[in-house]
């Protein structure tokens, strides 16, 4: 098996912009026939002793536009997640103008760059004192995939219906 054998044209008209209403009757590919369905008809397509796995992580708000304190250059960042340390594990923009020890300020949150940058990959560790997955929701972006070009009306309709734990960067 090779990567190209995954490899397919997909018309950009094919690409939904917006969620579809209802939400229920977005499309549901049944593996094991290759047959379309929508979500709806999920329980005619059940038997009894199928095993239904729910993923209820949220996507947080991981996309941090800002700036250096110092110099005012401007950055953007998407957070990866917590490591055990307490930093946060992040891709950063631009890297090479990124050290550690650099002050980060994202709206009223910020952060100091906690290692230098790896494959554009550092760690940041925000000011003590922040709820920081309450202010993701108040200065960061829903990250949104490149292929996805109209901006939300409603970030919520990117998350799944049982979205409950932050933890996503992506749905």
């Amino acid at each position: 098996m090779h990567l190209s054998d995954f490899e397919y044209e997909l018309p950009e008209s094919s690409i939904a912009q917006t969620p579809v209403e209802p939400r229920d009757s977005s499309w549901l590919l049944d593996a094991t026939t290759m047959r379309d369905h929508r979500f709806s008809d999920l329980p005619s397509l059940l038997d009894p002793g199928d095993l239904v796995v729910v993923n209820n992580t949220k996507v947080r708000h991981a996309r941090l536009l800002g700036h250096k304190r110092e110099t005012g250059g401007r950055v953007e960042v998407l957070i990866l997640g917590m490591l055990a340390d307490g930093t946060w594990e992040a891709l950063i923009r631009p890297a090479r103008r990124i050290a550690t020890g650099v002050a980060l300020v994202f709206g009223g949150l910020s952060a100091t760059v906690a290692s230098d940058p790896v494959d554009g990959r550092v760690r940041l560790r925000f000011d003590d004192d922040a709820d920081v997955e309450a202010e993701f929701e108040q200065v960061g972006e829903m990250p949104l995939p490149p292929y996805i070009t109209q901006p939300l009306d409603r970030p919520d309709r990117y998350q799944t219906i049982y979205a409950r734990e932050p933890g996503a960067v992506a749905a």
